[in-house]
């Protein structure tokens, strides 16, 4: 399903709608994953100017997932993708009220496992500094259960090997892009993402 986001309240512009997928693991009885596939509109205009526009993408959202644990309070929710901002900005804290994975967590709460990552200082792109655009976020409920999809541990990972990377002049390495005015070879200016799932029997 494509979640419409709609941005006519304060611009008439237009984004990319959210993938939203779910299905049973065949192995698993009664283990429905939730995912929603996200990119969030772009700084290019400024951070300022395209707050409001990634603030609306984040409302949007948390309204399908306020859904979901209404509807079932141990909803097992992924939300990944480039949301064009970190996850220490207001979209993210606020509108999609993502909290960081420190302490006991709760079933219906949203954390984000790309934070300790990015106060280590670590990103997924570089333009000047890094930036840590590319996140996922699960619910509480990953962390709660004692059989069936599970999640151990407190963060996710960057997957950052020395082939994905350019060096500068400066010997800085960032990730290879693929093309800008002139092609450069590269795999994509954003590093992948990703998380590891356990299955308990």
């Amino acid at each position: 399903r494509c979640i419409k986001v709609d941005l006519s309240s304060i611009a008439e512009d237009h984004t990319r709608d959210i993938l939203y997928v779910k299905g049973l693991y065949p192995k698993v009885k009664g283990d429905t994953l939730h995912i929603f596939v996200n990119h969030w509109p772009s700084r290019s205009e400024g951070k300022e100017i395209s707050e409001p526009k990634r603030q609306i993408a984040a409302e949007t959202l948390k309204h399908f997932t306020d859904s979901l644990f209404g509807k079932n309070p141990h909803a097992l929710i992924i939300i990944m993708g480039d949301f064009n901002d970190e996850p220490s900005d207001k979209s993210i804290t606020e509108g999609l009220s993502a909290l960081p994975p420190v302490g006991t967590p709760s079933g219906r709460e949203l954390y984000n496992l790309m934070d300790p990552l990015y106060r280590q200082g670590k990103g997924t792109l570089y333009y000047k500094d890094w930036d840590l655009f590319d996140q996922i976020i699960i619910s509480g409920n990953f962390w709660l259960k004692t059989r069936g999809v599970t999640f151990n541990g407190t963060e996710g990972k960057i997957f950052d090997p020395e082939w994905l990377m350019f060096k500068s002049n400066d010997g800085t390495l960032r990730p290879n892009r693929t093309a800008a005015k002139e092609y450069y070879g590269g795999y994509s200016d954003h590093l992948p993402v990703y998380i590891d799932l356990i299955i308990k029997k």
